[in-house]
């Protein structure tokens, strides 16, 4: 059970491609998107589904296409992909209109939703812009260096998966350490991590052609509607949120401090408030 006796509703919505499986909070329509980051899934969100519902929205929370329990496309989707997909589901639902949030990866995912159509989506919340310098892009690629889910010699595919969930926690939250205290969200992260499968591992670390460029700031440019970029202090992409809010006029700023937020259940409620008075125009 979540907080405040909320508890979680788990289902799958239809696409043309397949099934999208998510979590909401009952006995609410759907007014917030909540787009996970990668290699993440829709679980980002248990805390802050029902930190929602307190405020009286109602939150959706799937796992985008190739992770979780959602459909696996054949060759891994880029943004446009994954938010015409996505915006399948919110029409299957008959969910409209709604305040997309997204984050890293599925910034770029929320961006699409709204320049694809901004009828359904008014309103889209970054949380934490991909749109880094080489060098910033290459420090954040540094931890990542040599991990592959492929046999090797040396028998670090033994423990690969530990490594790399160390790897992407720590980028999340520089405050995380492999701990006995930390063990429980550890082992929550490789289920998540693993659901991806083998051959999205492969294809996300060692791509057999660079994946296609995506410029977040010049389609942060094209953006006409309402505009919330977030970030904390100690986030990855803090580098970037400037960048974004200067990209389009319409666009606001909200850093939280510290960590982030989305790395405390104890701080979901702040979190929250932030979506729901930017959901309801503040």
């Amino acid at each position: 059970m979540t907080q405040a006796g909320h508890h979680l509703r788990f289902g799958y919505a239809d696409t043309r491609h397949g099934q999208l499986h998510y979590r909401r909070a009952p006995g609410h329509s759907i007014d917030i998107v909540l787009l996970h980051w990668a290699p993440a899934t829709g679980r980002m969100y248990d805390a802050i589904i029902p930190a929602l519902a307190n405020l009286g929205l109602g939150a959706f929370a799937p796992d985008l296409p190739g992770f979780g329990a959602s459909l696996k496309p054949a060759a891994p989707w880029g943004p446009a992909e994954m938010a015409a997909c996505l915006l399948d589901a919110l029409d299957s639902l008959g969910a409209a209109p709604v305040v997309v949030v997204g984050g890293h990866l599925a910034a770029n995912v929320a961006i699409e939703m709204a320049l694809r159509d901004p009828v359904i989506v008014p309103a889209v919340c970054l949380d934490g812009v991909y749109a880094v310098t080489e060098a910033e892009g290459a420090a954040l690629a540094a931890p990542y260096a040599g991990l592959t889910p492929r046999i090797r010699p040396d028998g670090a595919h033994r423990h690969f998966v530990w490594d790399m969930t160390v790897a992407f926690l720590h980028e999340w939250n520089p405050r995380f350490e492999a701990s006995p205290q930390t063990l429980p969200q550890m082992y929550a992260a490789m289920g998540d991590y693993l659901q991806m499968g083998y051959a999205a591992m492969l294809g996300w670390l060692e791509p057999e052609a660079p994946p296609p460029a995506y410029d977040a700031l010049a389609r942060i440019a094209a953006l006409e509607t309402r505009l919330l970029v977030l970030t904390a202090e100690q986030e990855a992409l803090r580098p970037a949120f400037p960048r974004a809010l200067s990209a389009n006029p319409r666009a606001r700023g909200h850093e939280f401090p510290g960590n982030h937020p989305l790395f405390d259940a104890a701080r979901a409620a702040e979190y929250a408030a932030v979506i729901a008075a930017f959901a309801r125009g503040g």
